[in-house]
C-alpha cells in the first residue's frame, strides 16, 4: 500500500502569474479576436487552391498582369523624351554656331 500512493498522486500544477502588464498586447489580442469572429465561418482549408486548380484545368486562367504593358509604354516615353532633348540640343547648337559665324 505504501508504494501505491506515489502512483496515484497527481503532478504539481504550474501556476505562472506574469508580473509585466502590456496594454498594447491586450489591444492586439482583442483586435485579433474580433477579426477572427468577423471572418467567414464557411472557410474550408484549401478551398481557394482547389478552385484555382480546377479553373486551370478547365482553361480559365487568371487574367494576365497589366504591369508589363505599362512598363513598356513608360520605357518608350522616356526614350522619346531623351531623343527629343538630344535633337533639340543638336538643332540649338547648330543655330548658335551659325549666329557666331555670321557675326564674325
Amino acid at each position: 500500500m505504501l508504494g501505491m500512493s506515489a502512483l496515484n498522486r497527481k503532478p504539481r500544477q504550474y501556476s505562472y502569474k506574469p508580473v509585466f502588464h502590456d496594454p498594447e498586447q491586450e489591444v492586439r489580442d482583442q483586435r485579433r479576436a474580433e477579426s477572427m469572429q468577423e471572418k467567414d465561418d464557411n472557410y474550408v482549408p484549401g478551398k481557394y487552391i482547389k478552385s484555382q486548380r480546377s479553373m486551370r484545368i478547365m482553361g480559365l486562367d487568371a487574367p494576365k498582369m497589366v504591369r508589363p504593358d505599362r512598363l513598356r509604354i513608360l520605357v518608350r516615353v522616356v526614350i522619346f523624351i531623351f531623343i527629343a532633348i538630344v535633337a533639340y540640343l543638336i538643332v540649338s547648337s547648330d543655330v548658335i554656331t551659325k549666329l557666331i559665324m555670321i557675326n564674325s
